[in-house]
């Protein structure tokens, strides 16, 4: 009697994804995958308000709630039906140096190793250095986002937080694409016209290119 592992039905990986599983996989102890950024916020805010559309974006990004398995037909990506991770609130503005001690946290936390199938590989925080300023920061492994996608998150949280203060309505052109979108976008370049003759480009501009 054979056993069928059900996440063998789960989405397979991107081109670009596989090429980060792999890294992962083979890579040193020591090699960091996660990419980050911090984005100073002068001005009054509304915590409450914005922990609530980043609740809202996590609930729309798939990218914020994937986790990445081995099965028997090969690696698959797992999409959690809720984001149940850390999106903390801290506040160092008691701190002597404020900015320093916030420093201190990001790189604390930029500089861990997750586990691609059980750790959070994407988190927010909100980190208050003074009454009038914040620092919104959000890391992720590299298997999910590239700087694009980081970039295409924080718009939509931009857009997302604004329209809550404003009480007007969300603008739909931000909102981020599934997953399964992105993989049919994918499958449709590779067997394109356009596949074949960027990889051609691609090979010849690095054919003097050093081995090392």
């Amino acid at each position: 009697m054979s056993t069928v592992d059900p996440l063998g039905a789960a989405p397979v990986l991107t081109t670009g994804q596989m090429a980060m599983w792999l890294g992962a996989k083979f890579a040193s102890p020591d090699t960091n995958f996660n990419l980050a950024e911090a984005i100073e916020i002068e001005g009054w805010i509304d915590p409450d308000v914005f922990m609530a559309a980043m609740r809202q974006v996590t609930e729309e990004a798939e990218a914020t709630r994937l986790s990445f398995v081995d099965t028997a037909q090969g690696p698959r990506q797992v999409v959690a039906p809720a984001f149940t991770g850390e999106m903390p609130f801290l506040d160092f503005s008691g701190e002597p140096d404020p900015s320093a001690a916030a420093r201190a946290w990001m790189q604390a936390d930029f500089t861990r190793k997750d586990d691609l199938a059980r750790d959070q590989l994407w988190m927010s925080a909100l980190i208050r250095l003074a009454d009038d300023r914040h620092v919104w920061y959000h890391r992720s492994h590299h298997i999910v986002l590239d700087g694009f996608g980081g970039g295409l998150i924080a718009r939509r949280f931009a857009d997302v937080y604004s329209a809550r203060i404003a009480g007007t309505e969300v603008p739909e052109a931000s909102r981020l694409a599934s997953i399964s979108q992105l993989m049919e976008e994918d499958r449709a370049y590779r067997e394109s016209g356009r596949f074949p003759r960027d990889r051609q480009y691609w090979t010849e501009r690095f054919a003097d290119a050093p081995i090392r």
